[in-house]
């Protein structure tokens, strides 16, 4: 533990708030106060998530349910799938997924 601890940080909190911190201390069995907070703001990360990002990943998962909703109309029709709409499936999945793992390591990158 570092001693040379001199300098005061002081903030308010509301009556909920302040419940919910001493809760948080006691989850995270820290002993006193201090060392939540600490804890928390020196070792925690501040997540900013860019909703553009989601706003873009619910159209690629949209497009691709309603790919496979006229696929399987199709199929039930003619009884019959195209690889054509094999590709175009893989094509939009792996869109997802390359759009999921650049959102993935830009919170890792944000973590302390």
């Amino acid at each position: 533990m570092e001693n040379n601890r001199n300098r005061i940080v002081k903030f308010r909190v509301s009556e909920k708030e302040y419940a919910y911190l001493c809760q948080k201390m006691k989850n995270a069995e820290c002993e006193t106060m201090s060392q939540l907070v600490r804890r928390l703001c020196l070792r925690g990360g501040i997540i900013k998530i860019d909703m553009s990002d989601l706003t873009e990943m619910r159209k690629l998962v949209s497009a691709i349910s309603n790919n496979i909703n006229q696929i399987a109309k199709r199929v039930n029709i003619e009884n019959t799938i195209y690889d054509e709409d094999w590709k175009e499936i893989k094509k939009e999945v792996n869109e997802i997924w390359r759009q999921l793992n650049f959102m993935q390591s830009s919170v890792h990158q944000l973590e302390p």
